[in-house]
């Protein structure tokens, strides 16, 4: 989906006190029926939020006169899904625990842009409709951009990803410690190395040594790769036998924290 209008520099003086920014959380994804994969966060959400939770949405408002307003649309508490997949913070727990002007149930996200539509004629919307994050958001935003006169959107991706290019002191101390403990990681997994072991082992012992060490996971699919197949780019099968002499490949790194 391209994007439906590009800002000229007379269109961003009309626009620039009333945008609308919509980042949606990631959603759960099954194998199987009742079996989740490891949910992982929409990384810019999680970097705006701080929000962990599925089935989300963060909704930045802006207008005349520099008024800004945070929403953070969650599951509403329900005792029977929270026995089968734990607590939700719900409404009222979001608005101490994330730090956002309010706090709204999901059902109301519809709701809430149609209002914001309504009194504001002209605004800048941005939400990715490119590359989809939470499908149900999706279709909410689908039906928003369908039923509203304004079809102004951008992607905001480009810019959330230039703001995060500059890391506060708190963050930088994070990688600090993140560099640490894979080092540390690696190099134990190397003392253990020897002929005959699989690379499914070396990576389950640096999974390991890393969660040992205050990591709450791996970033990303290691590479684990002994003799020739350290030769391919982007080797993450790991289930061959490193045979004596052969050298071991290894790319890893762990998210602290």
């Amino acid at each position: 989906m391209e994007s439906i209008y590009k800002l000229s520099s007379k269109d961003e003086r009309i626009f620039n006190n009333n945008h609308l920014v919509v980042i949606p959380s990631s959603s759960k994804l099954y194998m199987s029926e009742k079996i989740p994969y490891v949910f992982r966060q929409n990384t810019d959400f999680l970097y705006l939020s701080g929000c962990l939770e599925p089935g989300s949405a963060l909704v930045l408002s802006g207008a005349g006169g520099g008024h800004h307003t945070s929403t953070l649309f969650v599951r509403q508490k329900d005792v029977h899904s929270e026995m089968w997949d734990g607590p939700r913070t719900g409404t009222e727990g979001a608005l101490e625990l994330f730090g956002v002007d309010q706090s709204l149930p999901m059902q109301e996200l519809g709701l809430f842009l149609k209002s914001f539509s309504k009194s504001h004629s002209k605004f800048m919307l941005w939400y990715d409709f490119t590359h989809p994050a939470e499908p149900e958001v999706h279709k909410t935003m689908q039906g928003f951009l369908a039923n509203t006169i304004n079809k102004v959107w951008e992607s905001p991706k480009h810019l959330l990803h230039r703001l995060r290019l500059y890391k506060s002191p708190s963050e930088v101390a994070l990688m600090r410690t993140s560099c640490k403990v894979a080092s540390e990681a690696i190099a134990v997994t190397m003392q253990d190395s020897h002929p005959g072991v699989t690379e499914h082992q070396l990576f389950a012992r640096v999974d390991y040594e890393c969660r040992m060490r205050g990591a709450e996971t791996l970033a990303y699919p290691p590479v684990v790769a002994g003799g020739t197949r350290a030769n391919i780019i982007h080797y993450i099968s790991n289930n061959q036998v490193v045979q004596a002499g052969e050298m071991v490949l290894m790319d890893a790194g762990n998210t602290s924290n």
